[in-house]
């Protein structure tokens, strides 16, 4: 919020058209209490603009709406900032690109391989195996590592504020909904949005029996060889039933998730 505050603005004092993507939301920042929304300007109708207003402005549409905006300030990034004069009005429709609308509304499920070839900036859904939760000193961010049957394949996710309370169990197969490319010293991540959604996906469980012939551990990830097969999970809950992570002596049964073959053993028992 503050660099769109702080951005040198482009045009001021003009009249902007625009058609209302996303309902604004009130937010607090350290300018003060604001609103903002998602917006599509009239001279710019192949993007997603985001629009600033003022937390007592009065008359705010509804979403999917065309409306004109009085007294406004476009930034050199797009951004539209209205001022406490402004009055919005309702406005004739403009044509604009619905692909890029309904893309942002919904957008495609991709791949951890393919939100890493994605702008920064794009909006894109995933779906991806919990690897790690590491710990955070602020409340007000939460950072995950992401993964999929690939364990090279793998992306940070950073919750942010109210997003930092979506369940993110290790070792569980999530969908997420409406996150951002973003990207921190030139590696891409993924970040929470306002509109970002969790849910853990349900999965097929099999039970594997047998010695355990290798076991490795690497950063996030953990792999047993079994019966011929390797199984990758988490390294911290893998972790938890070899604490000294030396190769262990006897019979076990692994739940796996998702299948043989694929990525998390998430239950591992003993038997003497």
């Amino acid at each position: 919020m503050e660099t769109a505050l702080q951005t040198t603005p482009q045009k001021q004092g003009q009249n902007v058209h625009f058609f209302l993507v996303t309902s604004p939301k009130k937010k607090n920042g350290r300018y003060g209490n604001y609103q903002d929304a998602d917006v599509v300007v009239r001279e710019t109708p192949d993007r997603i603009s985001r629009v600033l207003m003022s937390d007592d402005l009065k008359n705010i549409p509804r979403a999917g709406t065309f409306n004109m905006g009085t007294d406004a300030t476009v930034a050199d990034d797009g951004t539209v900032r209205f001022s406490r004069k402004t009055r919005i009005l309702s406005s004739r429709k403009f044509d604009y690109n619905l692909k890029v609308v309904t893309s942002f509304l919904e957008p495609p499920i991709f791949t951890v391989s393919e939100c890493k070839s994605e702008p920064v900036g794009s909006r894109v859904t995933t779906r991806a195996r919990v690897i790690q939760v590491i710990p955070q000193r602020h409340s007000t961010l939460k950072t995950v590592i992401l993964g999929q049957d690939d364990p090279d394949e793998q992306i940070q996710l950073k919750l942010w504020r109210r997003a930092t309370e979506l369940a993110t169990p290790p070792g569980s197969l999530i969908l997420l909904k409406h996150l951002v490319i973003g990207q921190f010293r030139g590696i891409k991540d993924l970040n929470s949005t306002d509109q970002t959604t969790i849910q853990i996906q349900p999965e097929e469980i099999t039970t594997v029996w047998g010695e355990i012939e290798a076991m490795g551990f690497e950063e996030h990830n953990a792999m047993i060889l079994m019966n011929g097969a390797t199984y990758l999970g988490s390294a911290e809950l893998i972790g938890k039933a070899f604490p000294n992570k030396q190769m262990p002596d006897g019979i076990f049964h692994l739940e796996v998730r998702g299948g043989e073959n694929t990525f998390n053993v998430s239950i591992i028992f003993a038997f003497e």
